[in-house]
C-alpha cells in the first residue's frame, strides 16, 4: 500500500459508509442529463464565488493553472453525478484530499467549495426541469448524499494528512528530548566526578590545617565548599530530572522508621532557618511508626519544599505537618512568606519556571525542584498540590501510602505484602492455586520481611500485619492457611488477643503458631496453638514446622 493510498479495512469502512441506493443513482443520473450543457457555465459562476476569498485569488492568479483545474472541475460534476462509488472511486478521491493538503488549501476552502458546486448544481437543474420545491426534494436529498460521501473522503484524507505529519513531528520532538535528557545525564554525571574530588579534598585541607591556617583562608575554604555544595545540587538536579524524562528513576523501597526520618528533617530546619530569621514548627500527629517507601526519594521532596519556604519566607514561620490514617501518611509545608499569585499557580511545576511575583525574585537554583518533587510524589504513589495567597503564604501537601505498592513503582518484588483492616483488596491472588498463603503478625518489620525471606522460596506467600487488630480483620478477608502471632502481651492476656482470631468460627481452623524471645511452649499449647518457635527465627525449624502442619491428611 503506497502512502497515498486508502488501506483495505478503510476502503471497505468507506463502502460501509455509502449512503446511495439505487433510486438515488436514478435521479443523479436524471441530474447530469439535464445539467451537462450547462456545466462550464456553472464551474465559471463557482470560481467566480470561490475568488472572493483574497487568499484564493492570489492562489489561482495563474490563468494557465485557473483554466486547468475549470476542465478538471467540468469532469468532476460529470464524475459526481454518474460514477460508480467503487474502490477506485474512493482511493481517487483520498488522493484528491491529500492533494488539497499538500497544495495548501485551508480546509474551510475546499469544504466550502463542495457545497457551493452543490447548490449551484441544483440551482441550474431546477430552473432546467421547472420543477417545485416539492418535486425537488428526492433531487436534492440524492445529490446531498453524494455530495457528503465526496467532502467526507476529502476532509478524512486532510486530518489523516494532518495527523501522520503530527506524529511524525511528535516522534522527532520526542527524539530530541530523548537526546537532551542522555546529554544531560553524561554531562551531569562527567561534572559530578570532578567536583565531588573539589569537594572531598577541600574538606580534607579544611579538616586536617585547620590550626594552621588563617581565619581569612579558612574563610575562603568555606565559601568554596559553600559554592561546590551548591554546583552539586543544581548538577544532581538536572540529573534526576533527566533520569525522570528518560524513564529510568528508580524507587528503592525499604522500611523506614518515621520517627527517624522526622529528626533527621527537623536537624535539618535549625540551619535553614536562621538566615531569614523565621521560627520552624513541627506538628507531628502521625501515629505510625513504619513506612514502607523510598526514604532518600521522601526526605528529599520535603527538604525541597522545606527549603523553598525558608528561603520565601523572611521572618515568619515554616511548619511541617504530618498525620496519617489507615493507608496513607500526609505531609504539608506551610510559611508565612511572599505567596504566589493565582495566576501563576498552574506555572509552578513546570520545567525551569521561576515566577516572579513580589518577593520571589530569582534566588538561584535551576527550577526544577518542585518539578522533581511532584514527579517524585507521582512514583511513590501520591501527588504533590499547592495552595498560595500572594502576601499571605503558601501551603505545600501531598500524600503517600504507607507502604508503597513496590510492584507498580519498578521494584522487583521481593517485598512482604503489608496490610491493614479494609486493604485485603490490594493482595493480589495466589500465584497459584495450591500456593500456601501465610499471615504474619508482628511489630517489627525486619521480622515480617525476614519471614518473607525464608518463605517465599519455598511457595508461601507472605502477608504481614502490624497488629492483632489488623490481624483479625486480614484473615477474615484473606482466608490464611497458617497465622504466625508475636505475642507480647502481659501475663493472662495472651488470650484476649488470641480470642479476636478465635471468635469467627472460619479462623478457629486455622493453625496458629506462636512467635517469642521466650520459651513459651507451654504457655503455647495452654492457648491452644499449634506451635511456639524461638526468636530469633530458626528458617529451618519453621519450614518444617510449617510442612508438618500444611500436609495433607493421609488418605486411609
Amino acid at each position: 500500500m503506497t502512502e497515498s493510498a486508502l488501506s483495505q479495512a478503510d476502503v471497505e469502512k468507506w463502502l460501509r459508509f455509502l449512503d446511495l441506493s439505487p433510486g438515488n443513482r436514478a435521479l443523479l443520473r436524471e441530474i447530469h442529463d439535464s445539467i451537462r450543457p450547462l456545466r462550464e457555465r456553472i464551474i465559471d459562476e463557482f470560481y467566480r464565488i470561490i475568488l472572493a476569498e483574497p487568499e484564493l485569488a492570489a492562489l489561482l492568479s495563474d490563468p494557465d493553472t485557473l483554466a486547468r483545474l475549470k476542465r478538471v472541475q467540468v469532469d468532476y460534476i460529470c464524475t459526481l453525478l454518474t460514477a460508480e462509488r467503487n474502490v477506485d472511486y474512493i482511493q481517487q478521491r483520498f488522493r484528491i484530499g491529500m492533494a488539497h493538503h499538500r497544495v495548501g488549501l485551508d480546509s474551510r476552502w475546499f469544504l466550502n467549495s463542495y457545497f457551493h458546486l452543490e447548490r449551484l448544481i441544483a440551482d441550474h437543474f431546477q430552473a432546467a426541469r421547472g420543477l417545485d420545491e416539492a418535486a425537488m426534494r428526492p433531487y436534492l436529498e440524492a445529490l446531498h448524499r453524494a455530495v457528503i460521501f465526496d467532502t467526507s473522503l476529502t476532509v478524512d484524507a486532510y486530518v489523516q494528512t494532518l495527523s501522520r505529519q503530527l506524529n511524525e513531528e511528535t516522534e522527532r520532538v520526542r527524539e530530541a528530548n530523548r537526546m537532551k535528557s542522555e546529554f544531560l545525564s553524561r554531562m551531569s554525571h562527567e561534572l559530578r566526578t570532578p567536583l565531588s574530588a573539589i569537594i572531598n579534598f577541600t574538606d580534607y585541607v579544611r579538616t586536617r590545617a585547620a590550626d594552621q591556617l588563617s581565619p581569612r583562608f579558612l574563610d575562603r575554604l568555606d565559601r568554596v565548599l559553600g559554592n561546590s555544595d551548591h554546583l552539586l545540587a543544581l548538577i544532581n538536579d538536572i540529573l534526576d530530572m533527566s533520569r525522570i524524562e528518560a524513564g529510568r528513576m528508580e524507587l528503592h523501597p525499604e522500611w523506614v522508621d518515621t520517627a527517624r526520618l522526622i529528626e533527621d528533617i527537623e536537624a535539618l530546619c535549625e540551619p535553614l532557618s536562621r538566615p531569614n530569621d523565621n521560627t520552624f514548627v513541627l506538628e507531628n500527629r502521625a501515629t505510625v511508626t513504619a513506612l514502607y517507601t523510598d526514604p532518600l526519594r521522601l526526605r528529599q521532596v520535603v527538604v525541597n519544599l522545606l527549603n523553598n519556604a525558608f528561603k520565601f519566607t523572611h521572618h515568619g514561620t515554616v511548619r511541617l505537618r504530618l498525620r496519617n490514617d489507615e493507608s496513607r501518611l500526609f505531609v504539608a509545608v506551610e510559611d508565612t512568606g511572599v505567596g504566589i499569585a493565582r495566576e501563576n499557580l498552574r506555572h509552578i511545576f513546570e520545567e525551569f519556571r521561576q515566577v516572579n511575583d513580589r518577593g520571589r525574585a530569582h534566588r538561584g537554583g535551576t527550577g526544577l525542584g518542585l518539578t522533581i518533587s511532584q514527579q517524585l510524589c507521582n512514583l511513590m504513589g501520591g501527588r504533590l498540590e499547592v495552595e498560595s495567597e500572594l502576601g499571605v503564604g503558601s501551603t505545600f501537601h501531598f500524600s503517600l501510602p504507607l507502604v508503597l505498592d513496590a510492584a507498580a513503582h519498578g521494584d522487583s518484588g521481593d517485598s512482604v505484602w503489608i496490610l491493614r483492616a479494609g486493604e485485603h483488596g490490594r493482595l493480589p491472588p495466589r500465584p497459584r492455586p495450591d500456593t500456601r498463603r501465610v499471615l504474619a503478625i508482628d511489630d517489627d518489620p525486619d521480622v515480617l520481611l525476614q519471614l518473607h525471606d525464608c518463605l517465599e522460596p519455598e511457595g508461601y506467600q507472605v502477608v504481614g500485619c502490624f497488629s492483632v487488630a489488623d490481624g483479625e480483620a486480614v484473615a477474615r478477608a484473606v482466608q490464611p492457611d497458617v497465622i504466625l502471632m508475636d505475642v507480647k502481651f502481659p501475663q493472662g492476656e495472651e488470650w484476649q488477643a488470641i480470642g479476636l482470631l478465635r471468635r469467627d468460627e472460619r479462623l478457629r481452623r486455622i493453625p496458629m503458631v506462636m512467635l517469642s524471645v521466650l520459651d513459651r511452649r507451654a504457655r503455647a499449647q495452654e492457648l491452644g496453638m499449634a506451635g511456639c518457635l524461638p526468636k530469633p527465627l530458626e528458617p529451618e525449624r519453621l519450614k518444617a514446622l510449617l510442612a508438618e502442619l500444611l500436609a495433607p491428611d493421609p488418605v486411609g
